[in-house]
C-alpha cells in the first residue's frame, strides 16, 4: 500500500473512533485553526496603515496611537488565544495513547488462537506497540491534519493581497517552494525507508540496556558473572545505534544544506523584488511593508502546509502498523466490553 493510501486508512481508523469518545477535541481544534490562521493577518492589515500614518507628511498622533494600539491588542489576543488552546489540546495527548494502547491489548485478548504463536503476528504486536509511539497516537497526527486546514487557510489569504500588488513575487515564491518541497519529501523519504532497521535496533536496545539490566536481576548478573558480557553488549548497541543515526546525517546533510540555499535565494528575491517595486515608485513604504509581511506569511504557510503533508504522511506510515495488527482475525468477532 502507498503512502497515501496508508494515511487515508489511518485517519479513517482513528478519527470517528476518537469522534466518539472525545468530540470536545475536534471542536477546540477547529477554533484553534482558525485563530492560527487569523494571526499573521492582524499585521499584514494594520503595519501598512500605520507605516503610512508615520510617513504622512502631517502626522497625526492619535491616529498612530490607534493603529499601533490596535495591532498590539489583536496580536496578543490571538497569540494567547492560540496558546491556551493548544495547552488544552495537549493533555488529550495521553488520553488518546493510553486509550490506543488499551485498543492494541484488547485485540491480544481476542486474536485467534492459531494467531498465538504464529512468528508474523507476535512481530505485528511488537510493530504496533512501536508505532504508537513514533507516530505519536492520534493527537499528533490530528495536529498535522488541522495545521494542514489552517495554512491553506493563511495561503489564500496572503495570495490575494500579493496577487494585487505583487503577482510576480507569486511566481518566485511557487518555483522556490517546489524545489524546497522536493528536498524536504527525500529528507523525509530517507527517515520513513529507515524506520525498520532502527525500530530492530531498538528492541535489541532497549531489551539489553533496560530490561535486563533491571534491578530484579541483579543477584543472577552476579551469580552467573554477566556483567562484563552485558557492558560488552550494551556497547555494541549503543554503537549500531550511534552509526545508524550518522549514516542517516550523512545522507540528509547534503539535503540541508540545498535548503538552505533554496531559503537564502527565496528570502534575496523577495526583497529585492519589492525593494525596485519601492524605489520606482510602484507602492507606498507602507504597501512595502505589507507585502513583505504577507510574502513572509506566505512562505510560512506554503512551508508549514508541505511540512504538515509530509509529517501527517510520515506519523501515519508508523500508525499504519496498528490498522494492520487490528485486521487480523479474532476468535470472537465481538469485542469484548469496554
Amino acid at each position: 500500500m502507498n503512502k497515501e493510501n496508508k494515511t487515508a486508512a489511518v485517519i479513517k481508523y482513528f478519527f470517528p473512533d476518537a469522534w466518539r469518545k472525545t468530540k470536545g477535541y475536534f471542536i477546540l481544534s477547529v477554533i484553534n485553526l482558525l485563530i492560527a490562521a487569523a494571526i499573521p493577518f492582524v499585521d499584514i492589515y494594520f503595519l501598512p496603515l500605520l507605516v503610512d500614518s508615520m510617513t504622512a507628511e502631517v502626522k497625526d498622533i492619535r491616529t498612530i496611537l490607534f493603529y499601533g494600539g490596535a495591532m498590539v491588542f489583536f496580536d496578543i489576543l490571538l497569540q494567547v488565544l492560540n496558546s491556551t488552546l493548544s495547552v488544552q489540546l495537549e493533555k488529550y495527548a495521553d488520553f488518546f495513547l493510553n486509550d490506543s494502547s488499551v485498543e492494541i491489548s484488547r485485540r491480544c485478548m481476542e486474536l485467534d488462537f492459531a494467531l498465538t504463536e504464529n512468528k508474523e503476528a507476535l512481530d505485528q504486536i511488537k510493530k504496533a506497540r512501536e508505532g504508537l509511539n513514533w507516530s505519536g497516537g492520534v493527537h499528533e497526527i490530528a495536529k498535522a491534519f488541522f495545521s494542514i486546514i489552517s495554512n491553506g487557510l493563511r495561503i489564500f489569504g496572503a495570495a490575494a493581497v500579493l496577487a494585487v500588488n505583487a503577482p510576480l513575487l507569486l511566481l518566485l515564491i511557487a518555483v522556490l517552494l517546489t524545489a524546497s518541497t522536493l528536498i524536504n519529501r527525500k529528507k523525509n523519504d530517507i527517515d520513513i525507508k529507515n524506520f525498520t532497521e532502527l525500530s530492530g535496533i531498538n528492541r535489541i536496545f532497549g531489551h539489553i540496556c533496560w530490561e535486563m539490566e533491571d534491578f530484579r536481576y541483579g543477584k543472577d548478573i552476579r551469580l552467573y558473572g554477566a556483567a562484563g558480557m552485558m557492558i560488552e553488549k550494551a556497547s555494541q548497541q549503543i554503537n549500531k545505534l550511534n552509526d545508524y543515526w550518522k549514516r542517516i546525517n550523512d545522507k540528509k546533510f547534503p539535503l540541508n544544506i540545498l535548503d538552505i540555499i533554496v531559503t537564502a535565494a527565496r528570502d534575496f528575491g523577495t526583497y529585492l523584488y519589492l525593494g525596485f517595486l519601492a524605489i520606482m515608485g510602484k507602492i507606498t513604504i507602507g504597501t512595502f511593508s505589507q507585502l513583505l509581511t504577507a510574502g513572509g506569511s506566505l512562505n510560512t504557510a506554503l512551508q508549514g502546509m508541505v511540512f504538515g503533508f509530509q509529517d501527517i504522511v510520515k506519523r501515519s506510515s508508523y500508525a499504519y502498523e496498528i490498522v494492520k495488527f487490528m485486521e487480523y482475525q479474532t476468535t470472537n468477532p465481538k469485542k469484548i466490553a469496554h
